[in-house]
């Protein structure tokens, strides 16, 4: 490439060579364009050696260009690229905090002073909300709270808890993985229609890992005894007869109620189940006199 005479060049074609062995392929946009990144904060008293740095970029021997236009245009970028550093100010040093009365506030003068986050009072609550899972519908409308309460108890009991416990043995006797009998109980209950929470799938982890060599005989006999399903029904109904849903006042009154069921085989009687010739009626009755079908 010719360089032009003017620029008082000892000889025609006289370049000086700058720090780099070997031009550099300029990058092909200037310094306030392309992708920003940010860097990290540097000392003042550091600048003007960052700056002389930058003036070996000034030499056209640090480039690869194909045309006098293409350098100019380079040597411009540098000198932009020089202004950036150059005009760098002191750090905007932000803090936040949550105060006791769940305000959000944030300071840029060391917590000198605290401000306010505009319309943070007034709509995270709101948005809060909106990820709160609310009590499900109680269905059929019109149905009575004992009958209510008797549906939701089967329901539970059959379709949700008995379906669980079959795909956990299934997932046994097949040596499936985790995430298959997650999958499985997934789709066989209402869980795709429910965000899964840590609490769903710390369950579904923990009834994985209950399944052993040691107790697998007796959870089969379980599963298959619709009597003892009955029972699991009957103590759901028990302990929601009163609100007509389950609620998180009587959640821990269900799993109580259920895991209060002492299933003892081997010919002798289930303590708190229903009397053996109560077992072939899949009924839950409530104080009253009222016969609540299942």
């Amino acid at each position: 490439m010719v360089y032009d005479p003017a620029w008082d060049m000892p000889q025609p074609n006289w370049v000086q060579q700058g720090s780099f062995e070997a031009g550099a392929i300029p990058p092909a946009v200037a310094p306030d364009a392309g992708t920003p990144v940010c860097i990290g904060p540097v000392a003042e008293e550091w600048l003007p050696y960052v700056q002389g740095a930058l003036d070996q970029l000034k030499n056209p021997s640090s480039w690869i260009v194909a045309s006098d236009a293409a350098m100019y245009t380079v040597l411009q970028r540098v000198d932009e690229l020089r202004s950036i550093i150059g005009m760098a100010t002191g750090c905007c040093d932000i803090a936040i905090r949550l105060t006791p009365g769940c305000a959000l506030q944030y300071s840029i003068d060391g917590g000198a002073t605290w401000t306010d986050v505009t319309g943070w009072a007034a709509n995270f609550a709101g948005c809060v909300q909106q990820g709160i899972i609310g009590l499900p519908p109680l269905l059929p409308p019109g149905s009575g709270v004992n009958q209510r309460a008797c549906n939701i108890a089967s329901y539970l009991a059959s379709d949700v808890i008995h379906v669980a416990i079959t795909q956990a043995i299934n997932a046994y006797n097949n040596n499936l993985s985790l995430l298959a009998l997650a999958g499985n109980i997934a789709a066989l209950t209402f869980a795709f229609d429910l965000p899964w929470t840590a609490a769903g799938i710390y369950a579904v982890y923990d009834l994985y890992a209950f399944f052993t060599a040691g107790n697998i005989a007796a959870l089969r006999a379980a599963e298959a005894d619709a009597a003892f399903w009955s029972a699991v029904t009957c103590a759901i109904y028990g302990a929601i007869k009163t609100d007509g849903a389950v609620t998180p006042a009587n959640c821990g009154a269900v799993i109580g109620a259920i895991c209060g069921i002492a299933c003892a085989r081997r010919g002798r009687e289930r303590s708190g189940c229903p009397p053996r010739a109560a077992r072939a009626s899949s009924r839950c009755t409530s104080d009253t006199a009222d016969t609540l079908t299942v």
